[in-house]
């Protein structure tokens, strides 16, 4: 009598842990950066020098291939369940590489000096591309500061901030996506208009 008197609770308890399972984890999402909106600079003047493309730095919380996000815009965290397809410096230089080709401001534009001639230099930093919640909703904050070199081997012709938020149309991550292609977007023609200008 006695042994049956445990060995029914341990039976209930291994039948309703039977019953039970663990909640789903939810998916991997990975993320593209692709700035909407780089269309060639009408110039009078292209550029005869070579333009080398420095991979942009990054502090070791925004190199991550995971996305950065603030509730309160003073403590950052990443999301364990969204990524950046790659890492965010390396998807920044190639839109630097892809804009900057078809912008026709330059002779030519790599990411290795040529052997002769003049080798100008753009060096970048990914200062924020964090996704911060805004009241009810959320907005994208994305800095980059860039330094532009007319000789790489000689001083900066300037060193300058491009610094925009965007507020997103509703809380999907695929509309914060839409507003970080945006905003880079205008931040990267806003620095081809300044590499224009020289």
């Amino acid at each position: 009598m006695n042994k049956c008197r445990w060995l029914l609770p341990i039976l209930i308890l291994l039948l309703l842990q039977a019953c039970s399972s663990p909640a789903p984890l939810p998916d991997d999402r990975y993320y593209d950066l692709r700035p909407k909106g780089l269309k060639p600079m009408k110039t009078a003047k292209k550029k005869a020098v070579h333009l080398v493309i420095r991979r942009p730095r990054a502090d070791a919380l925004r190199a991550s291939r995971n996305m950065v996000y603030s509730r309160d815009g003073l403590e950052m965290r990443q999301y364990h369940h969204h990524f950046w397809a790659d890492r965010p410096d390396r998807m920044l230089e190639r839109a630097l590489l892809d804009s900057l080709q078809q912008s026709g401001l330059f002779a030519s534009v790599g990411s290795l000096p040529l052997q002769t001639g003049t080798n100008a230099e753009l060096r970048g930093e990914i200062l924020r591309l964090d996704r911060v919640r805004s009241g009810a909703g959320w907005k994208v904050d994305v800095a980059l500061r860039f330094t532009y070199f007319p000789d790489r081997n000689g001083p900066p012709a300037f060193t300058r901030l491009y610094h925009q938020k965007l507020k997103t149309r509703d809380e999907r991550m695929q509309t914060t996506i839409e507003a970080f292609d945006t905003v880079v977007g205008e931040l990267l023609h806003a620095l081809m208009l300044d590499l224009s200008r020289l």
